[in-house]
């Protein structure tokens, strides 16, 4: 069962209502509504209904926002926190040779892991928190609900290789065709050299997030509705 194509059908525009396959009814609104109430992830439930059917969202769209709002300031405040390890690990060694003069080799190359590690933890920090933030989070769900599943696993993520469930090689596990950088830049109105210098690890990271939920949201719907 594909519960996204299910889900999609629902729409307004595409609904069917009729009834095939020797009289056995379609899964009506109320079938999904019922399933989707039974999935006790809320991210998960949310973006998979913005995603394919937006009209079957138990939150505003406001809501689902500011969910996504408070994770990306969770990494946020975590990266700062990384930041600020490292700032005091670099203290904290270069202390130790201002009290040797130097003069031991395990404190001098303590210093410098610490000095390389400090490097590559702001190189990971993410810019100050301001409305383009809200503007990757609108672009992220904007192009999850774009039609670009992967064509190997119809945007599963995963396919069956001799009766064994293997994440699928070709999207990587993602379920979806990849979108260029320079269309993620105009989408969050970035140049497109701004985009991969500055907010290109927010986008990956929130597309991650969002995603991943979705793809949570589909299996613990396909579960909700499988046969008793």
């Amino acid at each position: 069962m594909n519960v996204r194509k299910l889900l999609a059908r629902l729409n307004p525009s595409i609904a069917r209502f009729e009834v095939h396959h020797g009289g056995q009814p379609e899964l009506t609104p109320q079938d999904i509504a019922g399933a989707l109430g039974m999935i006790d992830d809320r991210l998960a439930r949310e973006v998979l209904c913005t995603v394919w059917w937006p009209d079957g969202a138990q939150l505003q769209r406001a809501e689902l926002d500011r969910i996504v709002r408070e994770a990306q300031l969770r990494e946020w405040m975590r990266l700062r926190r990384e930041l600020e390890a490292a700032k005091l690990a670099l203290h904290v060694a270069q202390d130790d040779i201002d009290g040797t003069y130097g003069t031991r080799a395990g404190q001098r190359a303590t210093l410098q892991r610490a000095t390389e590690t400090l490097d590559e933890v702001k190189a990971r920090q993410w810019p100050a928190v301001g409305p383009i933030y809200r503007a990757v989070r609108v672009a992220v769900l904007a192009e999850l609900a774009t039609p670009s599943l992967c064509p190997h696993c119809e945007g599963r993520g995963e396919v069956f290789v001799q009766d064994r469930l293997l994440i699928c090689q070709h999207c990587e596990g993602h379920g979806r065709t990849p979108v260029s950088d320079r269309k993620r830049a105009a989408m969050i109105e970035r140049d497109e050299a701004g985009y991969r210098r500055v907010w290109r690890p927010v986008y990956e990271w929130t597309l991650a997030l969002c995603a991943g939920a979705e793809t949570r949201g589909a299996r613990a719907l396909e579960r909700a509705l499988a046969p008793a």
